[in-house]
């Protein structure tokens, strides 16, 4: 028989060979395979020299995002809080549990109280003693003088702070708490339907106005009344308050507002919330840099998460932070600084960034970019020898 004939003749066995299913492994092989597999891949993990370390806890317990959105909705112990007061200023004030947050005229209350609260809310101050929440409280700082000490600078006043921030126990604004503030509801009237006019209305002088007086005011506080009862009582001594529009109450009611009402409201820690901060405060010391111009910054850098950027900020971190909030934390930035350590930015401490938001962060210094710039070494000072000190014998014979 030819070569031929045997290649036709076993080609039917090959394939029916081919044809037989297998049989499926045992559980007791299927077992023994599987920890095989696994005591080489350990061994291949242990043997290859680049084998990367294990991340950090806090980055595989939670994506970024949630970290984000927590910070930017909750206070927490050790924040730095912004509070908008009734007069539009914003006082920065940080979250200690054992301390007093005083706001002048707008009374006080412990700082533990904001601990767990929500931004963006307006709270007032309520006295849980009884007492209405615009009374003053004693020992309370005046804001206005307050603001003018810290940008003045001036030592006496320094230190004027110093000995006012030791409150004693015993003040009664330790017991007020914080509740969300419940508006009035706000006037719904059709232009059309208005019918009374301010054309009856004088403008008089201060001296001449049928309002209550300061001393009355003042009265009002010390018997415990709120803020809503001073209004209706300066609203029925006014007597020509019955001829003014819908739309003259509501602007005079909320001018009474600022001045009669004890609330706070915490603003996010967010760029636009901290450049109002900034520029109400200090522009000077993040060059003027306005809102719209830091958008167009932002937009012409073409900022996104997940990018690699150079920043030269002389802004106090202001740029630094805008380009991290906008990354999501996802991404790279590498600063340029003139020291050899990393700056110490006010702004990124009063953002309350966590140390996996400003992972991305890397400093280097702008020397360190030519061939022959070495590091300066830590030098210690040569040490004096010590004189002996002169014996009670030689002090007598001298």
């Amino acid at each position: 028989m030819t070569d031929q004939q045997q290649g036709v003749h076993q080609s039917p066995q090959l394939e029916t060979t081919a044809s037989i299913p297998a049989l499926p492994p045992q559980p007791q092989q299927l077992a023994a395979g599987i920890t095989a597999a696994s005591e080489n891949a350990e061994a291949t993990t242990s043997e290859l020299p680049s084998a990367k370390r294990p991340r950090k806890a806090f980055e595989s317990s939670e994506p970024i995002t949630e970290v984000i959105l927590r910070r930017l909705t909750k206070i927490k112990e050790g924040d730095t809080v912004l509070l908008r007061l009734p007069s539009d200023l914003v006082k920065s004030v940080v979250v200690q549990g054992d301390s007093l947050i005083q706001l002048g005229k707008y009374g006080a209350f412990p700082a533990s109280q904001l601990i767990g609260l929500h931004y963006d809310i307006t709270y007032e101050i309520v006295s849980s003693s009884g007492s209405g929440a615009s009374t003053p409280q004693p020992g309370s700082l005046d804001l206005s003088t307050d603001e003018t000490q810290n940008k003045k600078g001036n030592k006496k006043n320094k230190n004027k702070g110093k000995e006012t921030a030791v409150i004693s126990k015993n003040n009664p604004a330790w017991n007020n708490i914080l509740r969300p503030l419940k508006r009035q509801p706000v006037v719904d009237a059709v232009i059309d339907d208005i019918v009374e006019t301010n054309e009856f209305i004088e403008d008089l002088s201060e001296t001449k106005k049928t309002t209550l007086s300061h001393d009355e005011i003042a009265e009002l506080r010390a018997q415990g009344c709120t803020p809503e009862e001073i209004i209706q009582a300066q609203i029925a001594r006014h007597e020509k308050f019955g001829l003014k529009t819908d739309f003259s109450k509501e602007k005079w009611r909320r001018r009474k507002e600022k001045k009669f009402y004890q609330t706070v409201q915490p603003l996010a820690p967010s760029i636009p919330n901290v450049l109002y901060h900034y520029n109400l405060r200090s522009p000077q010391s993040i060059l003027h840099l306005r809102d719209d111009t830091l958008s167009q910054l932002l937009t012409m850098a073409n900022v996104r998460p997940g990018g690699r950027y150079l920043v030269v900020d002389d802004t106090g971190g202001l740029i630094t932070a805008a380009v991290l909030e906008r990354m999501g934390s996802e991404g790279s930035i590498l600063l340029f600084n003139e020291s050899d350590s990393p700056p110490a930015w006010g702004i990124l401490q009063t953002m309350n960034f966590s140390d996996r938001e400003l992972e991305p962060i890397k400093w280097l210094n702008w020397l360190e970019a030519e061939e022959g710039y070495q590091k300066p070494h830590k030098t210690s000072l040569p040490q004096t020898p010590l004189r002996p000190r002169p014996s009670s014998e030689n002090m007598l014979l001298r």
